[in-house]
């Protein structure tokens, strides 16, 4: 038993990292709750009072969002979350910080699956303080189950190879993958392709189960194949889908950038804090000694690892340059690799040379660990807080106190009425009597809705009299003051101090 505990303690200690750095401050940072996160609250909410979306779709398998049509996945997970905790931003976030926190779990079992145990622990390590890994753990959006959904699905996979009923298993998740994000469309058949034709011996032997497991994720692809294949479907698609094919070109190479990896990560503030980049600045070497040691090993585990390389950036090139999410499944494949590469080094050196190595090397992973923590925890908030649309909970909340006739909110906020929906916990089924239908990809604004006591305009059309409250950006409510004699009564700051949003009154 103690022995048990000794083996367990240290992948327990890792799991705890990947808890603080995935939990603490959960409400706070990100320093707001973006419009698509709160459609997916407020739509598990609807779900949860009754069986239907926003829209009025019941139990969809891909919800309707602005434009768009997004698997559902992350919806269905949510609800329990806002049925116990309501619609806050706890509640829409700690999914995916949980599906973080396992999949850190994961990639240790992988690991030793594929390497050794010691490369395992230090991979789990590694993704456990990934700023790319824990950037989307930490907020609402689908996109982190596409990595668990991938190292799952190897994970049983390789365990079928021993035990073939767990080929099945391996099915199932792979074609549960398939509906975590829209980049497992391309990435998901490709690899269970690679696993099938890498181990084609085992898998042939395996008979029965594995017919079974081909059968279950060819099920999967026929149920989701034709929305994907729709208008619906392709909404996103068609929108984004605008590149030739030397473009493409560029956009892959640029997922292997040493500016995109290791020094300034993605361009775009709420996928990447400033300061840091996707991995640690040190993963620079650590990554090219993995890639050096699997070139000279020259098994199958190599040549899955160097195909997992060449695949992880192909579904987000068609779409995007350097785009950190739609990449993400690179997150817990560089942390195997860059885990190869530490061990590696230090089994170049024996006796007290290696103790000493190893010292030097846990310190840099620290000082790495705590760097980054400044970094996201303290610097973040200050750079990225109007990104994530802050204030908005701040301003609704006041209001819903305030006894006001009406409140207007001005139509340069972006996707104001998701907000209104989401933190009033506004009847699901009156807004799907009439719910906003017209937005399309690239057209998200939109003037004249109204949501009971709520109405979305623009600041001329606002009434300057009567029992009223207007919710304002800082200039358009100095315009109200100067030229209406509206008062402000609440100001709504970012963490740097500066006016967010203002809440103005109307006189008598």
């Amino acid at each position: 038993m103690k022995i048990r505990l000794r083996a367990i303690a240290l992948p327990l200690a890792i799991l705890g990292l990947a808890a603080i750095f995935r939990l603490a401050r959960l409400d706070e940072v990100p320093p707001g709750l973006y419009c698509d996160e709160a459609s997916t609250g407020y739509d598990a909410y609807s779900l949860l009072k009754t069986g239907r979306d926003q829209y009025g779709v019941r139990l969809p398998l891909f919800a309707r969002s602005f434009g768009d049509y997004n698997e559902a996945t992350y919806r269905y997970l949510t609800i329990p979350f806002v049925a116990l905790l309501g619609p806050t931003e706890i509640a829409v976030r700690l999914p995916a910080a949980l599906v973080g926190i396992l999949t850190v779990g994961l990639v240790w079992l992988l690991g030793r699956e594929l390497l050794d145990r010691r490369t395992a622990l230090a991979a789990a390590l590694l993704l456990a303080i990934s700023p790319w890994h824990v950037q989307f753990s930490r907020v609402g959006f689908r996109g982190i189950l596409f990595p668990f959904g991938v190292c799952f699905g190897m994970l049983l996979f390789f365990r079928g190879l021993r035990s073939p009923r767990a080929l099945v298993a391996a099915g199932a998740v792979f074609a549960g993958a398939l509906h975590t994000y829209s980049p497992a469309r391309l990435f998901v058949p490709l690899l269970v392709g690679i696993l099938a034709v890498l181990y084609r011996r085992e898998v042939r032997a395996a008979g029965r189960p594995a017919l079974l497991a081909a059968g279950v994720f060819g099920l999967g692809l026929a149920v989701l194949a034709p929305h994907w294949l729709s208008e619906e479907g392709m909404a996103r698609a068609e929108y984004e889908l605008r590149f030739g094919p030397g473009e493409i070109a560029r956009n892959y190479v640029s997922y292997f950038d040493p500016r995109f990896l290791f020094l300034d990560g993605d361009p775009l503030i709420r996928q990447n804090p400033r300061g840091v980049a996707l991995l640690h600045l040190f993963e620079i070497a650590t990554v090219a000694a993995g890639l050096v040691a699997l070139a000279r090993r020259r098994d199958r585990t190599s040549l899955l690892l160097g195909l997992w390389i060449l695949l992880y950036p192909f579904p987000g090139a068609i779409t995007a340059w350097a785009h950190s999410i739609r990449g993400l499944t690179g997150a817990p494949l560089f942390a195997l690799i860059s885990a190869l590469g530490i061990v590696r080094f230090l089994d170049l050196f024996s006796g007290r040379g290696r103790a000493v190595t190893a010292g030097v090397a846990g310190a840099v992973v620290l000082a790495s660990a705590v760097h980054y923590a400044r970094v996201y925890f303290i610097r973040y908030p200050l750079d990225s807080y109007r990104d994530w649309q802050y204030g908005m909970r701040q301003a609704i909340h006041y209001a819903e106190g305030a006894a006001h006739d009406r409140v207007f909110l001005s139509d340069l906020f972006f996707l104001p009425h998701i907000f209104v929906l989401f933190y009033t916990s506004h009847p699901p089924r009156d807004y799907q009597a009439d719910p906003l239908t017209g937005l399309e990809q690239g057209t998200w604004t939109y003037t004249g809705v109204t949501i009971g006591r709520y109405r979305i305009t623009d600041v001329q059309r606002m009434p300057s009299r009567g029992n009223h409250l207007l919710v304002l950006p800082p200039r358009q409510s100095e315009y109200m003051t100067r030229r209406h004699g509206c008062r402000v009564v609440e100001s709504v700051r970012g963490p740097d101090g500066a006016p967010v949003v203002n809440l103005v009154e109307t006189p008598p």
